[in-house]
């Protein structure tokens, strides 16, 4: 369980910065982790 936590806050902070410096960019990058999200 504690695993799927540390995923979901590095996430999160990956998407904050990735969208930080470009909205372009932030929707690619959340549609990856979507589908990583969806494989595991």
């Amino acid at each position: 369980m504690k695993q799927g936590i540390y995923e979901q806050l590095i996430n999160t902070i990956t998407r904050q910065e990735i969208s930080a410096l470009d909205p372009d960019v932030y929707n690619i990058g959340t549609e990856k982790l979507d589908a990583i999200d969806h494989l595991g």
